[in-house]
Protein backbone atom coordinates (compact mmCIF):
# COMPACT_ATOMS: atom_id res chain seq x y z
CA UNK A 1 0.00 0.00 0.00
CA UNK A 2 2.78 2.42 0.93
CA UNK A 3 4.61 1.68 -2.31
CA UNK A 4 1.46 2.49 -4.33
CA UNK A 5 1.13 5.89 -2.62
CA UNK A 6 4.79 6.71 -3.27
CA UNK A 7 4.48 5.78 -6.96
CA UNK A 8 1.32 7.90 -7.31
CA UNK A 9 3.02 10.88 -5.66
CA UNK A 10 6.07 10.47 -7.87
CA UNK A 11 3.92 10.34 -11.02
CA UNK A 12 1.92 13.43 -9.97
CA UNK A 13 5.10 15.36 -9.16
CA UNK A 14 6.66 14.24 -12.46
CA UNK A 15 3.65 15.46 -14.44
CA UNK A 16 3.61 18.79 -12.59
CA UNK A 17 7.34 19.22 -13.21
CA UNK A 18 6.90 18.44 -16.92
CA UNK A 19 4.07 20.99 -17.24
CA UNK A 20 6.10 23.62 -15.38
CA UNK A 21 9.17 23.06 -17.55
CA UNK A 22 7.03 23.11 -20.70
CA UNK A 23 5.56 26.49 -19.76
CA UNK A 24 8.98 27.82 -18.77
CA UNK A 25 10.49 26.75 -22.10
CA UNK A 26 7.59 28.14 -24.17
CA UNK A 27 7.37 31.48 -22.36
CA UNK A 28 11.12 32.02 -22.47
CA UNK A 29 10.52 33.20 -26.05
CA UNK A 30 6.84 34.26 -25.99
CA UNK A 31 4.86 36.95 -24.20
CA UNK A 32 2.77 35.80 -21.23
CA UNK A 33 -1.01 35.60 -21.10
CA UNK A 34 -2.90 38.93 -21.08
CA UNK A 35 0.16 40.93 -22.19
CA UNK A 36 -0.77 44.33 -23.61
CA UNK A 37 1.56 47.07 -24.79
CA UNK A 38 -0.11 50.41 -25.49
CA UNK A 39 -3.50 48.66 -25.48
CA UNK A 40 -2.37 46.16 -28.15
CA UNK A 41 -2.59 42.46 -27.24
CA UNK A 42 0.65 40.51 -27.62
CA UNK A 43 -0.19 37.40 -25.55
CA UNK A 44 1.49 34.26 -26.85
CA UNK A 45 3.45 36.06 -29.57
CA UNK A 46 7.21 36.00 -30.05
CA UNK A 47 9.19 39.22 -30.14
CA UNK A 48 9.47 38.89 -33.93
CA UNK A 49 5.69 38.47 -34.29
CA UNK A 50 5.15 41.46 -32.01
CA UNK A 51 7.40 43.64 -34.16
CA UNK A 52 5.66 42.46 -37.33
CA UNK A 53 2.29 43.26 -35.78
CA UNK A 54 3.49 46.68 -34.62
CA UNK A 55 4.85 47.71 -38.01
CA UNK A 56 2.26 46.05 -40.24
CA UNK A 57 0.09 48.46 -42.23
CA UNK A 58 -3.20 49.16 -40.55
CA UNK A 59 -6.37 48.83 -42.62
CA UNK A 60 -7.77 52.22 -43.38
CA UNK A 61 -11.40 52.94 -42.85
CA UNK A 62 -12.94 54.74 -45.73
CA UNK A 63 -16.36 56.16 -46.15
CA UNK A 64 -18.10 55.71 -49.46
CA UNK A 65 -20.97 58.05 -50.11
CA UNK A 66 -23.47 57.27 -52.80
Amino acid sequence: MKKKVLITCAVVLGVLLAVYLGFAFYFSSHYLFNTKINSVKYAGKTAKEALEKKYSPKPRLSAHYH
